[in-house]
């Protein structure tokens, strides 16, 4: 087994493991596994530029495996997003290895 297949078997077996780091979220009425994070450090200038623009405080960053929710692929910086009926605005999405990272901002 190569690299490449050993880092899909531990997105699978390891970090989207609902047991060990991941937990069951509905993004806009799809379940998927998710690890939640906070994506924004209060000190850093992307915290205060967001802050700025009147935005709640509140942020966090869901990273899922991308083949489990390619809807996320029609979401842009900006657009409204439920998750677990709670409404946020979408800031950011990156994707990397398989996974994407979606940045979100409680909607005020």
């Amino acid at each position: 087994m190569g690299l490449k297949e050993d880092l899909i078997t531990d997105l699978d077996d390891v970090f989207f493991n609902t047991d060990e780091f991941a937990e069951v979220v509905d993004i806009d009425g799809v379940e998927v596994e998710a690890i939640i994070s906070n994506s924004l450090r209060k000190d850093s200038k992307k915290y205060q530029k967001f802050m700025e623009n009147n935005y709640s405080a509140e942020e966090k960053t869901y990273t899922i495996k991308s083949s489990d929710f390619e809807a996320l692929n029609e979401y842009d910086p900006g657009d409204r997003i439920v998750i677990d009926d709670e409404l946020y605005r979408v800031y950011k999405i990156t994707k990397d290895a398989g996974v994407t990272h979606i940045e979100v901002k409680i909607y005020d």
